[in-house]
């Protein structure tokens, strides 16, 4: 099953390694850094929550040779703890989600080569009256997902659709999002993969996780005003 899940921490390079050594460094040898964060999953959260990395991370003056998994992480959970939102599983879901979705194949179709590729959200919904079981819990995690990309990052796309087509407001997205964390969450596979409680919190702070990617992507050079969303 091709589903989304809490990794980006798991996935950090060397070059990501360097890099936090590199930012938080002093009194301590490059390699004494890099060992922790390679063996101790306790210091290495600690020094992701560091300020100092998220600083570097949105202030760097050059090229920044890093991963989306570091940078989408390590920025989602500084805006999320200021948000009251302090949960490192959740940052680490959303943040593997954004750095999924800069993929378009992925943005449109929740299993790309299992499932037919899905180019809005209203073709995923009406894909469940035929699904399976496994493939619904995919459908459900597909369309809360992507509607939290689309309010969180693109929701002036989103504002204008509605005005110039008459598509769904960010509002009625914001309601269908909720709606299918809280049942992929009960779907007996989420408690299989360890999800439930992820799928829980964004149910029912859907609104507050969208403003925060309102947010960070206000600051964010990965997503400028003239950045066109991927098709939905």
């Amino acid at each position: 099953m091709n589903v989304i899940r809490p990794n980006c921490r798991l996935q950090l390079s060397y070059t990501d390694l360097a890099f936090i050594s590199k930012i938080l460094g002093p009194g301590r040898s490059k390699n004494d850094h890099v060992l922790s964060l390679l063996t101790d999953p306790d210091s290495r959260d600690i020094m992701l929550d560091d300020p100092r990395l998220y600083s570097a991370l949105i202030e760097w003056p050059g090229y920044l040779n890093v991963s989306l998994f570091l940078f989408f992480y390590a920025t989602v959970r500084h805006d999320m703890v200021r948000a009251g939102i302090d949960n490192r599983d959740l940052s680490d879901y959303i943040g593997a989600m954004l750095t999924a979705f800069c993929r378009s194949e992925r943005l449109r179709s929740p299993a790309p080569g299992q499932l037919p590729q899905m180019d809005a959200m209203i073709d995923s919904m009406l894909a469940l009256e035929n699904a399976d079981e496994r493939t619904r819990f995919q459908i459900h995690v597909h369309v809360a997902n992507v509607s939290l990309f689309m309010t969180g990052v693109f929701p002036e796309h989103l504002r204008s659709r509605a005005q110039r087509r008459g598509s769904p407001k960010v509002e009625f997205c914001e309601q269908i999002g909720s709606r299918n964390f809280r049942m992929a969450g009960e779907h007996p596979q989420a408690e299989r993969l360890g999800m439930v409680d992820i799928f829980q919190i964004l149910s029912e702070s859907f609104r507050r996780t969208r403003i925060v990617l309102n947010t960070m992507v206000d600051r964010s050079v990965l997503f400028s005003p003239s950045s066109s969303p991927l098709v939905v």
